[in-house]
């Protein structure tokens, strides 16, 4: 229960909501791992590309398990933000012009990138589940699943430690610790609040903002018209989503005025 501390919810009782924070916690660590090791086994783009097909599984999930609706708009958003991304992160094994290695993509790396695409499913399915459960609860059991998981990860594959940190890493280190969690916190109270595939097409954006700040800070050229065309579709699918989300509101608030009760003068 320690997890769950600040989870109290009146429609599921402590119990089943520190089950299901425990089970976000094992999700992360998972996640941690297998997408650690696929982007040592694998190049970054397809490690990324193959990671990045997380938003059909999530959208797949929520209609099986959440039983929410799947219309036409959301499927084809869906289905672009994933080809966007995947030509934004432009794997070897579909650009192989692109890259001057020839050999191919292991099984195993395949198979850790495919589980962790599947995780990360999993994981906006957890949350939305827990949308009643307060959002620091869940923020901790991503920082305990996935932290732990790192650091026994990082015992096991590095040798040499840096046991007195100069001032610049202190600062990066800081830096990275505290952008990370802000991005937890406001990705949490999000995917709580938004549709499973809502959260998933928005989630897969983060691909525009790393290339972008890899042209910024990693010196990486500047995008092309493939890149250019990955990040349209991307853009034009959350725009989709955005519109059919805002859409099916209108309804449903039309709906809850009907049914108020009206009073009439004696």
């Amino acid at each position: 229960y320690p997890l769950c501390a600040l989870a109290v919810s009146d429609e599921r009782p402590v119990s089943t909501q520190s089950t299901w924070v425990f089970i976000r916690a094992v999700v992360q660590a998972i996640c941690t791992v297998s997408g650690w090791h696929s982007s040592i086994l694998l190049n970054n783009g397809d490690s990324v590309a193959i990671i990045s097909t997380f938003p059909i599984i999530s959208t797949v999930g929520a209609w099986m398990f959440l039983h929410e609706e799947i219309g036409y708009a959301c499927a084809v958003a869906t289905c672009l933000t994933v080809i966007g991304s995947t030509i934004i992160c432009r794997p070897k094994f579909l650009f192989p012009s692109l890259s001057n290695e020839d050999d191919r993509p292991g099984a195993l790396g395949i198979g850790l990138a495919l589980l962790a695409s599947l995780m990360l499913a999993l994981d906006l399915l957890v949350i939305k589940r827990l949308k009643d459960c307060h959002p620091l609860a869940l923020v901790l059991a991503f920082c305990l699943g996935g932290g732990l998981a790192g650091v026994a990860t990082a015992f096991i594959l590095f040798e040499e430690w840096v046991l007195l940190p100069n001032l610049l890493q202190v600062v990066l280190i800081t830096c990275v610790t505290i952008v990370g969690l802000t991005g937890q916190v406001c990705g949490v109270y999000g995917a709580q609040n938004l549709a499973v595939s809502f959260g998933a097409v928005l989630k897969s954006s983060e691909t525009i903002f790393a290339y972008i700040f890899q042209v910024i800070f990693l010196a990486e050229p500047m995008p092309d018209l493939t890149v250019s065309i990955g990040v349209v579709l991307v853009i034009s699918a959350i725009i989709l989503i955005a519109v059919n989300s805002k859409k099916k509101k209108v309804p449903n608030c039309v709906a809850a005025r009907l049914r108020l009760p009206r009073h009439t003068g004696d």
